[in-house]
């Protein structure tokens, strides 16, 4: 009697019935909270508007311009220094 109690106890891979249901609602709880949390993710994601996008657009074009200007000063230090060089190589009487 009691090998028998003992074999409806638990399941042919070794764990008790409340173990597996156990385990099988927490593997449910997690599931729920992932799809909650990405649930979340989309409430906060941003939505493009007008306003938005062309707020982006002129930080953007901004930034070009600045960036732009940026290399332009140093093409204009580089030719000035490679200018120095090319007197100084000339008044040393290198070709």
């Amino acid at each position: 009697m009691a090998a028998h109690l003992r074999r409806s106890d638990t399941c042919r891979n070794g764990y008790s019935p409340t173990l597996l249901h156990d385990r099988i609602y927490t593997l449910i709880a997690i599931k729920a909270e992932c799809d909650h949390f990405l649930d979340f993710a989309i409430v906060f994601e941003r939505k493009p508007n007008s306003h938005n996008v062309r707020r982006q657009e002129t930080v953007k074009d901004q930034k070009i311009e600045r960036l732009e200007a940026k290399i332009e000063n140093k093409n204009d230090v580089m030719a000035e220094l490679l200018e120095e060089h090319i007197k100084l190589k000339k008044g040393l009487g290198e070709p």
